[in-house]
């Protein structure tokens, strides 16, 4: 298993980044006491782990297949492009709103993280579920979401991002005919990739709301790395340990969810590590995303520089941030680029603010959306 141990160790580095700077840059800072998302101040059940994909093309809407939750409109894996792509759609597609999408913090996780974590505002019982259609995307070799070929040359960041266009645009023709704009909320990797798309379709997003995104460049890339490797708080024998396994070479893709377990502990703020473990429920990952897509940007090098790309968005954006991530470059570099983005800071969170903050991070979601 050394090979798989070394293919898998990239990974390490494969983490979110995010900005820790102090409040005299605009930045808005709330706090879980009491503070409002808008003041200048110092779910969903997605089943279980081993719960297999539905059908392909399964469309899972209510009345179908057994289901009887009203707010699920569509669960299902589609031929979109070059990949098996798996959607869900909850809420109100009748509405005036533009739908949010949102999207997963690494390039090989699935987004039914989400579901819980914004169901107070989007879910059954949410104060939003009425007036907005949310719909959660893996993206092509993450989560539920697959190769259409057994070509792993395809998996890289570009088709990652032209799966996203291909998701949104088979949504627009089959569910949201008179759409022409949606709210992307993209954590980590989806950060990049949703800001990316909104540089490239500025006709087709509305708001943008971008949590603890990833690195726009090779250089921030690599010294996050830098930084990650000198954090003491990560177990890097448990992680050797596991990856060493055989058992993990039999199931790749949970070996990806028990690894992330292990090596994003220093992501948090310290004392939130039992938040971290309890309330972010990870149930699907895909190994060839997770380790192929993080390749193929440090081989790129220098052209692995997506700064001019993110300051042409035009879209109304929003960075949200955590005071502990550990490395404030990666987020502050895309606020500062994107022009009239607004900041808004958790002092006591790390790149997991949804988490960490739930309280206030959910007023803070809602008007970045608002």
């Amino acid at each position: 298993m050394s090979s798989v141990a070394s293919s898998r160790w990239p990974l390490v580095a494969l983490a979110l980044v995010l900005h820790a700077c102090s409040d005299d840059d605009g930045s808005i800072v709330v706090s879980d006491a009491g503070a409002d998302a808008g003041a200048d101040i110092d779910t969903i059940d997605v089943g279980d782990a081993g719960d297999g994909p539905p059908d392909l093309g399964e469309d899972l809407g209510p009345g179908d297949g057994g289901v009887t939750d009203p707010s699920l409109i569509f669960r299902g894996i589609e031929p979109i492009g070059n990949g098996r792509l798996f959607v869900e759609i909850r809420g109100n597609i009748a509405t005036t709103k533009n739908p949010v999408v949102l999207l997963s913090f690494l390039p090989g996780m699935g987004s039914e993280y989400w579901a819980p974590l914004v169901d107070p505002v989007f879910g059954p019982s949410g104060i939003n579920e009425a007036d907005r259609a949310v719909a959660y995307v893996d993206l092509l070799a993450q989560g539920r979401s697959s190769l259409a070929s057994s070509d792993e040359s395809l998996v890289n960041a570009a088709n990652q991002l032209q799966s996203l266009g291909n998701t949104i645009q088979f949504m627009k023709d089959r569910f949201f005919t008179e759409t022409t704009r949606f709210d992307l909320v993209g954590h980590g990797w989806g950060g990049l990739m949703a800001a990316l798309y909104a540089a490239s379709n500025p006709g087709s997003v509305g708001r943008l709301v971008l949590i603890s995104p990833y690195p726009a460049n090779i250089d921030v890339h690599a010294e996050w790395i830098a930084n990650y490797r000198t954090d003491g708080r990560h177990d890097t024998r448990a992680l050797t340990d596991l990856t060493n396994n055989p058992q993990c070479g039999r199931n790749l893709d949970q070996c990806a969810i028990d690894s992330f377990r292990i090596y994003a502990v220093p992501w948090v703020c310290e004392g939130n590590e039992d938040v971290f473990f309890q309330d972010l429920e990870v149930f699907h990952a895909n190994f060839l995303g997770d380790r192929l897509v993080d390749l193929d940007l440090r081989n790129q090098g220098d052209a692995y520089d997506f700064a001019a790309a993110i300051a042409q968005i035009q879209a109304p954006t929003t960075v949200l941030t955590g005071d502990c991530d550990p490395i404030p470059e990666a987020n502050f570099q895309i606020y500062t680029q994107i022009p009239g983005a607004l900041r808004v800071r958790f002092p006591e969170s790390g790149f997991f603010p949804m988490v960490e903050s739930p309280d206030a991070f959910t007023p803070a979601l809602l008007e970045a959306l608002e």
